[in-house]
């Protein structure tokens, strides 16, 4: 069984992904590596073509003050989205390979979309695929929830010294998760807001996963 959990960043995907690994006794993978070994792989104009949130945030030296400045929000959700299909054959090659082998993992990241959901639903039957995506719709609360529970490696606070960046990233969030509920309710796929009672709706999230 191949579990994917999408949507936009700090929503419960990474914390839902690691519960149900743990539940399940499996695998679980970030979209984020798979994008990296993606781009390893890649000559730099091909970067610069495919992966345009890479590409500025590179320019503005990994700092959310300076992207968030330099940049709309708009533009910065635009290159979310863009730089999620660039790694889809790079994630239907890997289902592919975890079938084929018997195995069940679980997936998650922005990268994956309630479109590319479908495709797999369809190539390997939903006995196979399951899914979930996650959204959350209130910036201030993304922005006092996000500062209160970041671990010391979170890239929200990290790479942000400026208070007034967290409520840009906040609308960034938004706006991408305007996108993950249009795309859900389209392909008829179930999605979760978790701004309010987080804890309960990743824990039903999970017994709809493996039900």
């Amino acid at each position: 069984m191949i579990y994917l959990i999408g949507g936009a960043p700090r929503c419960g995907k990474t914390t839902t992904a690691k519960r149900l690994s743990k539940k399940l006794n499996v695998s679980w993978l970030s979209t984020d590596t798979l994008e990296r070994v993606v781009r390893s792989c890649m000559s730099a104009k091909e970067i610069t073509k495919k992966f345009p949130k890479t590409v500025i945030r590179r320019k503005t030296k990994y700092s959310n003050d300076l992207m968030y400045s330099q940049y709309t929000t708009k533009q910065i959700t635009s290159t979310y989205l863009k730089q999620s299909r660039a790694i889809w054959t790079a994630v239907e090659t890997f289902v592919d390979c975890e079938l084929y082998e018997g195995r069940s993992i679980v997936i998650e990241g922005y990268h994956i979309h309630p479109e590319l959901v479908k495709k797999l639903s369809k190539k390997y039957g939903p006995r196979n695929v399951r899914a979930v995506f996650f959204t959350k719709m209130d910036a201030e609360d993304i922005v006092s929830k996000g500062k209160k529970f970041a671990d010391k490696n979170d890239w929200f606070v990290n790479r942000t010294k400026n208070e007034t960046t967290y409520l840009k990233i906040a609308h960034m969030i938004v706006e991408l998760s305007k996108f993950f509920n249009r795309e859900a309710k389209k392909y008829n796929l179930k999605l979760y807001n978790t701004d309010t009672h987080f804890k309960n709706k990743l824990a039903e999230a999970q017994r709809y996963l493996v039900k």
